[in-house]
């Protein structure tokens, strides 16, 4: 079942605009944690112990997105746990790009995926659900640099936090891999820019940008949507291995 199904649609614009979730006539009225679930979903996105499953689906699901979006720029990444370096521990990140950029001091790109609510949704107050958290984005982000970085810096690698909230927004650093990424796409790439936005844009290398962030913020749609929904089956699919289009040539709004 696609995002653009009835229920995972329903669900996710919901959630977006601030709206009680659709009703589930047969869903549970408590979380396994026992605490009841809220009309607006935000214990749903934030509770550990609501549908397990939907964390690692949702987290896959932003991944092949960016593998994707690379590959379809000729950039050779991958989420193998072959290909992806691990350091102290056997601590590993999500994924690898080959690519060497010289502002990024020089050295091949490691990243870890992160998916965040940007509200409370499991606090020891329930009248605390819902309280917006503006700083969450950064502090996932500080989070995983404490984790990882000087670990791979070590190993004379980049590591970029690749951290996106159920809403769509990406950190500022995940928007700049992907204008490098978007700067590496020549010719023979698949991802294409499009009649329309190249007139009103005019930067291809901005519009491609444009078309990649979407990308993600889909994926990202798709995550919240599992979590809302508590199925993964239910919203998940597996892209293809290879690089294909992001846009139907014959249709001139793109």
């Amino acid at each position: 079942m696609p995002l653009s199904s009835p229920k995972p649609r329903s669900a996710g614009l919901n959630f977006f605009l601030g709206l009680p979730l659709p009703p589930r006539p047969h869903g549970p009225l408590h979380c396994p944690c026992g605490t009841p679930y809220d009309a607006f979903g935000h214990h749903r996105m934030t509770c550990p112990r609501h549908a397990r499953a939907t964390w690692h689906g949702g987290h896959e699901r932003v991944t092949h997105s960016v593998l994707d979006c690379s590959r379809s720029c000729d950039i050779a990444a991958s989420a193998s746990p072959h290909a992806v370096p691990s350091h102290t521990g056997n601590k590993r990140a999500d994924v690898c790009f080959d690519i060497e950029v010289s502002r990024l001091d020089g050295r091949q790109i490691v990243g870890d995926f992160t998916v965040c609510h940007m509200q409370t949704g499991n606090p020891r107050n329930l009248d605390e659900v819902g309280k917006w958290l503006p700083n969450n984005l950064t502090e996932r982000y500080a989070a995983k640099m404490r984790k990882h970085d000087q670990a791979y810096r070590d190993l004379q690698l980049r590591f970029i936090p690749l951290v996106v909230s159920s809403y769509g927004v990406l950190h500022p650093d995940f928007l700049r891999l992907l204008w490098v990424i978007a700067g590496e796409k020549d010719d023979s790439a698949v991802v294409q820019v499009g009649e329309v936005r190249e007139k009103i844009i005019g930067n291809p290398r901005q519009a491609i940008l444009y078309k990649l962030r979407s990308r993600v913020a889909v994926a990202a749609a798709h995550a919240t949507a599992m979590r809302l929904l508590g199925s993964v089956a239910g919203v998940f699919y597996r892209p293809p291995v290879g690089p294909r289009q992001f846009y139907d040539p014959s249709d001139p709004s793109f």
